[in-house]
């Protein structure tokens, strides 16, 4: 009976070691002798039971975890040191300007939300986004990427950002509609008032050598011969024409010249390169204009009677309203012909063959 008895305390103080010398061995094995002792291992777990197994692996989890909590830890270091020294440059950038504006420019108070750089950073965190996400962007694909946000739309950042917007991006509503009130055809736009202030200088100045302007040289040898012609006063002759020189802008009438051609002055060259530029806006932008001689002229003769290059000093009102017209009307007239009489159209004849020609210039016509 004593040795039934005192069997089962054996037995008791038998476990007891093992479970006691088992558990530090437990702790201190790495997984290196885990892998190259095998056989150790499957005798371990033979004594210990199934426990061992399940504590040794949550022993792996727990160096496994605490490992990479330390490398977390090392990274979160490295960039809380950044964010405090930005956090730090932020807070020092924005007391200064406060206390510039309060104190200089006499602000009474100044509202530090408009310092958040937020936005910026949402704007080149889009960059690089579309990009492929590139932390090294260049300028040629900074340059390309602004392009993108400028087509497709102003850069907003999502809605799960931590980026406080001013105000949310709603729709875009559509517009009421705009109730259109047909102009006179008879006024003028913007650009031909414009045009018309060339005529209060005072003093004509010398124009570049343009083929547009060597061409109204061109014209204006007609005109001044025109006035020559119509107007009986040697002043006006003298104001309107010139003897030829070597200007470049001459240097195409005189390839013409065989002796009777006449040059226009600079005065004479300074109106109708006005007059021109007057046509030429005013058919661009009054396509339905009625009447279209009459009513350039109506506005053109008053301001060049008002106006100082062409200002006869002998000569009365009268004298200088018939200069005005007689400039103004063949100038204007020849610029008209074929937006009022369609003279291309009517010119554009169709010719019929009687038989198939042999030259193939003719099919392309």
């Amino acid at each position: 009976m004593r040795q039934s008895q005192d069997q089962p305390e054996e037995t008791g103080a038998t476990e007891n070691p093992a479970s006691e010398t088992d558990t530090p061995v437990e702790h201190e094995r790495t997984t290196e002798e885990k892998s190259s002792n095998q056989s150790s291992a499957a005798t371990l777990e033979q004594l210990c039971g199934p426990q061992t197994t399940i504590v040794d692996d949550h022993t792996d989890d727990e160096s496994r975890m605490l490992v990479e909590e330390t490398k977390l830890d090392e990274d979160e270091a490295c960039s809380l040191a950044k964010t405090y020294e930005a956090l730090l440059l932020t807070t020092y950038s924005t007391v200064a300007f406060t206390r510039h504006l309060l104190s200089r420019e006499n602000f009474r108070f100044v509202l530090s939300r408009k310092f958040n750089s937020d936005p910026i950073e949402s704007l080149f965190g889009t960059l690089r986004k579309s990009l492929g996400s590139n932390d090294t962007l260049d300028v040629r694909s900074v340059m390309s990427g602004l392009e993108k946000l400028l087509k497709m739309g102003i850069a907003a950042g999502p809605e799960g950002s931590n980026v406080l917007h001013e105000q949310e991006f709603e729709p875009s509503n559509a517009l009421p509609a705009v109730t259109c009130t047909p102009k006179d055809p008879s006024e003028l736009s913007r650009g031909a008032t414009d045009v018309l202030k060339r005529f209060k200088v005072k003093t004509v100045q010398a124009i570049l050598p343009t083929l547009q302007v060597t061409t109204t040289v061109y014209m204006g040898g007609y005109i001044a011969r025109v006035v020559r012609e119509h107007i009986d006063c040697d002043y006006c002759c003298q104001l309107t024409s010139k003897s030829p020189s070597s200007q470049p802008l001459q240097q195409f009438t005189r390839q013409q010249d065989r002796g009777g051609l006449v040059y226009p002055s600079d005065e004479l060259l300074h109106v109708l390169e006005t007059l021109t530029m007057l046509a030429s806006c005013v058919l661009q932008e009054r396509s339905n204009l009625q009447r279209p001689l009459t009513s350039l002229l109506n506005v053109a003769v008053p301001a060049l009677v008002d106006s100082a290059p062409l200002k006869c000093a002998i000569g009365d009102d009268q004298h200088h309203q018939d200069l005005a017209e007689l400039v103004c009307s063949h100038i204007i007239k020849p610029l008209l012909v074929n937006y009022a009489s369609a003279a291309t159209d009517r010119s554009d004849e169709g010719k019929n063959f009687t038989r198939k020609p042999l030259l193939r210039k003719y099919l392309r016509l």
